[in-house]
């Protein structure tokens, strides 16, 4: 890996370490480590815009410059910090159990031959070779955003793709990775960026759900979402929706969070990675409100969440107290507790219209303030063309939501196992368990998917062949998320913990 490479892998890094690590989101080093690289490649894709605007040239020097920039500042952030830096990266939370060894091996494995594709390979889907690469390269031989390929190129034919306005992360991370691989090397086509994408989402996935199940189930849910056939294709080739899906799941388990634990960093940090999905896809912004009913519910007092504690070797009581238990007793001990916030519901419509806001801020920017402002539209194109009501249109709905089903939820060549497991596991916790955890999650997975099918009978371009199956990303890692959060998996994560302590205590003699 060259040395521009590694600058701006770890100046994004550092971007986002300084800002996640401010906002206390998360409570283990190794959820802080995979967000800081999720968080830093979102806030660092704004800097072309900067550049651009401060009538710069796209090129290595402002590129790096204004990255390492950045980073200083982020670094900054990190004053007063220390005691919650020592906390999160304690050996408690980074230790990991020889059983976690096999996962961790399985999943190298996956990403070795994914990151290998990755940078070797041009980029194939027509997607990226006509709208962000395309997008990326002209600006970097051109050292401008408002290439030939908006003035000149696009206004010039009659019939063309709307791919080239696809919402700018991916064509601002090709741009960076394009620079820094200096079209030469083993990185040259600029994609490298989607593998250290897949590695920080994985791993913060992965922590989070380890902090709340035993690692064996959570390395089992892991696995079963890395052997999915679909999902596994697109760590390596380039497209919106890997990434989109990743910074959308990320903010939706801050807003869980938040939600336990009413911090207002989780909530801030939450509402910055649905900003960046919208970023990634514009798209998103459609399901944003339903983040900001969770926020406002949650404000109103008509969400109780559960607080889990998993901390070795302290029980918490009823009274919310704690007393030290026997170091050998070291399976975990929780207390399920409902917690009513205090705010009014005034705040929280201030809150849930600042969620909203903030994820529509970079909607505007992009559609508005640099498309049809700064880049004036070719008169001919035609985006976000919205149909009305027709003639049958229950019915219609009705076939697309069957067409949904058909030909994405349980088709096993795009998702194997992963549908299945999800239903039926829910299935246990609704019905035989009657499990209250994590609803949050269900309610995200049902309104996706029917504003999914409204999107394709309204928006023009919308479709269950490529949008619907690729938003099915978002979907999929919701499920494995709710997962962690379920009864079932905490009974069995309780019993492996018991087992685990009594099959490694020294019995005397």
């Amino acid at each position: 890996m060259s040395l521009s490479l590694a600058f701006v892998i770890s100046a994004q890094f550092l971007i986002g370490f300084g800002i996640c690590t401010r906002l206390r989101c998360v409570t283990n080093g190794l959820s802080l480590i995979g967000l800081s690289t999720l968080v830093g490649q979102g806030v660092s894709s704004v800097l072309p815009f900067v550049i651009e605007f401060a009538h710069l040239p796209i090129a290595r020097t402002p590129v790096f410059t204004g990255l390492g920039l950045m980073a200083v500042v982020s670094l900054v952030l990190l004053r007063g910090q220390g005691g919650y830096l020592r906390r999160v990266f304690s050996w408690q939370h980074l230790s990991l159990r020889l059983y976690e060894l096999p996962f961790l091996g399985f999943w190298s494995y996956l990403l070795v031959i994914s990151a290998w594709k990755c940078a070797w390979f041009p980029n194939t889907p027509f997607d990226m070779i006509v709208g962000p690469d395309l997008v990326a390269t002209f600006a970097v031989s051109e050292h401008t955003l408002a290439s030939s390929v908006f003035t000149e190129h696009l206004p010039s034919v009659s019939v063309f793709s709307n791919q080239p306005f696809y919402a700018p992360f991916t064509a601002m991370q090709q741009l960076i990775y394009l620079l820094a691989a200096q079209d030469a090397g083993p990185f040259m086509f600029g994609k490298i960026w989607l593998t250290g994408l897949v590695i920080s989402f994985g791993l913060f996935l992965y922590a989070e759900l380890r902090e709340r199940i035993h690692p064996m189930v959570a390395g089992t849910l892991m696995t079963l979402l890395a052997c999915t056939p679909e999902l596994f294709a697109y760590t390596f080739l380039v497209q919106t929706d890997w990434a989109n899906a990743a910074f959308f799941v990320a903010g939706v388990l801050l807003l869980y969070r938040y939600v336990e634990s009413d911090r207002p960093g989780a909530l801030v940090g939450s509402a910055l990675l649905l900003a960046i999905a919208c970023w990634t896809r514009t798209e998103t912004i459609f399901f944003v409100p339903i983040g900001s009913l969770v926020v406002l519910a949650c404000s109103a007092g008509s969400i109780y969440p559960y607080a889990v504690s998993w901390r070795y070797g302290i029980r918490i009581n009823r009274t919310g107290n704690s007393k030290h238990v026997d170091p050998d007793d070291r399976f975990p001990r929780y207390d399920i507790r409902a917690r009513k916030t205090g705010r009014t519901l005034v705040k929280g419509f201030m809150l849930a219209s600042g969620y909203s806001l903030v994820c529509l801020i970079p909607v505007l920017f992009w559609n508005y303030g640099f498309l049809r402002g700064y880049v004036p539209l070719p008169p001919h194109a035609r985006l976000g063309v919205f149909h009305g009501l027709s003639d049958g249109y229950w019915t219609t709905l009705m076939a697309v939501f069957a067409g949904m089903n058909k030909q994405v939820v349980f088709n096993a060549d795009y998702w194997h196992y992963a549908v299945p497991v999800f239903l039926v596991v829910t299935s246990l916790n609704l019905l035989v368990f009657r499990d209250k955890r994590g609803l949050m999650f269900l309610g995200w997975l049902v309104g996706i998917y029917v504003l999914f099918g409204f999107m394709i009978l309204h928006v023009d371009g919308a479709n269950i062949a490529f949008t619907f199956r690729r938003g099915f990303f978002k979907l999929l890692f919701l499920m494995y998320a709710y997962l962690g959060t379920t009864t079932l998996m905490h009974w069995l994560s309780g019993w492996l913990y018991k087992w685990e302590g009594r099959t490694t205590i020294v019995q005397p003699r």
